[in-house]
């Protein structure tokens, strides 16, 4: 009879120890857990809003580059939105230089990106509109004036509204420019390229022309 409740004893001394055990293992990973959970978050936090921040600087410069062109520039000699979803404008800066800015839009492998070139008045002879038309007067020499990595650079989504003239009787023409930026399209989906709710982060800048 002694031994048999020595032997309870025992049993049930190991039986607390190992519900303990169970206990304070649970404890751990749900712990564990909370803390992987916040360190995941802020981490996602973090690369999200240094995306946000690349993907202003870099929409911005180009923006910026456009506008100023666009300030010192005498007429526009033509926009488009083409076939190819193309958004075009060109105009002629104060030294009769041709400016011509050109949104491409993304692929499901490449970027969408803005071009900038400067065509020669031989290359069209007297007819402008055929700046706008880049199977006519190509881009052979432009300068791409945004990041078309996939992945560390940004893609620019264009619209038939990108680019838009308002003329008003007895005043002076406006043009609009406006564009969305997202992340680079190999970015991989999830939180990184969550911004703006899909649409990216809008830019627009209207200049009064001369």
């Amino acid at each position: 009879m002694k031994m048999n409740a020595e032997l309870r004893i025992k049993n049930s001394e190991f039986g607390f120890t190992l519900i303990e055990a169970l206990v304070t293992i649970s404890i751990i990973g749900v712990v564990g857990f909370i803390l992987g959970d916040l360190l995941l978050r802020t981490f996602q936090g973090n690369n999200k809003t240094q995306l946000i921040s690349l993907i202003k600087q870099n929409g911005q410069s180009a923006l910026n580059i456009i506008d100023q062109t666009l300030r010192f520039a005498s007429p526009i000699m033509c926009t488009t939105y083409d076939t190819d979803s193309r958004s075009i404008v060109v105009v002629q800066t104060q030294t009769n230089q041709f400016v011509r800015f050109s949104f491409i839009p993304p692929t499901a492998s490449t970027n969408g990106y803005i071009q900038e070139d400067y065509p020669s008045q031989f290359e069209f002879e007297g007819d402008a509109s055929a700046l706008c038309k880049p199977d006519v007067i190509p881009f052979t020499n432009a300068l791409i004036i945004t990041n078309r990595d996939p992945v560390t650079g940004i893609s620019i989504v264009n619209n038939a509204e990108t680019i838009k003239r308002t003329s008003s009787y007895g005043a002076k023409d406006i043009i609009t420019i406006k564009f969305n930026v997202q992340p680079g399209v190999n970015i991989g989906q999830g939180f990184q390229n969550d911004i703006g709710e899909g649409e990216g982060v809008p830019f627009e800048t209207s200049v009064v022309l001369r």
